[in-house]
């Protein structure tokens, strides 16, 4: 079935075990074991850590609702269309997301803030601004994303100074390095298999990083446009199981 079954990063070792139809039953790091149980639509149920056990809740259509831990719930929304609206995380954040025509994501609202979206036909993200159209990002891509013009948002002018870019990226299209003109690091990232961020460093705004999409801190998913992707539990919130893409070429040897 093709399923990862270990991994290495420097010190950190993993290993894996499935079900029969493919269902991560444990993750075992540096001898620290995490342990899944599914229900009977091989949705996962219960997530057992060292941190104690999280719950999780569906609604008629498989969309995760609720994710019970220890510390707090969070909880996630969805329109009509099962896209997903609103996420509350038990940290007291909020996450709104709105949609064109397309089902591509223009709008995101990260506790009240304003950011927007276009993007080209393919659906890759082109320009993220803010409330009052000034450019955050503007991205120049080949097969993935090559450069991008960025706010310095240090800048005392009323439009933020855009500067140039230089985005280093894996065999997956992850971002491994973003440069200056002068070849300088700003932002470095490292992952596990499943798009994990184990270490980074970041300078300057940035969303795009694991296989090149955009990643939501406040929830800590990636955006794939067609749904939404939880590494922690490599789930998406509509219940669609995900496979790790790839090894990370920089920490990933197995």
């Amino acid at each position: 079935m093709n399923r990862l079954v270990d991994s290495r990063y420097d010190e950190r070792y993993e290993s894996f075990a499935y079900d029969k139809v493919g269902n991560r039953l444990s993750k075992t790091t540096n001898y620290i074991t995490e342990k899944y149980v599914y229900n009977v639509k091989n949705q996962l149920k219960e997530l057992h850590n060292k941190n104690g056990v999280n719950y999780f809740t569906y609604d008629k259509q498989g969309n995760t609702i609720k994710e019970e831990t220890k510390d707090g719930n969070n909880i996630f929304e969805y329109n009509t269309l099962n896209q997903q609206v609103k996420a509350i995380t038990k940290e007291g954040n909020t996450l709104v997301s709105r949609y064109d025509t397309e089902d591509l994501r223009t709008e995101i609202e990260e506790n009240e803030k304003l950011s927007k979206f276009i993007f080209n036909k393919n659906g890759d993200i082109l320009v993220e601004t803010d409330p009052d159209n000034n450019v955050i990002s503007r991205f120049t891509r080949g097969y993935e994303v090559v450069a991008a013009d960025i706010a310095d948002k240090t800048s005392s002018s009323i439009n933020y100074s855009l500067s140039r870019h230089y985005y280093s990226i894996d065999e997956q299209g992850s971002t491994d390095f973003i440069t200056d003109d002068s070849g300088n690091i700003k932002n470095e990232y490292y992952y596990d298999a499943f798009g994990n961020v184990l270490d980074s460093k970041e300078q300057i705004h940035n969303r795009i990083v694991y296989i090149g999409q955009q990643f939501d801190a406040i929830t800590q998913q990636y955006y794939l446009r067609a749904r939404f992707y939880n590494p922690v539990v490599y789930y998406d919130p509509s219940g669609y199981e995900m496979c790790p893409t790839g090894n990370n070429k920089e920490r990933n040897n197995n």
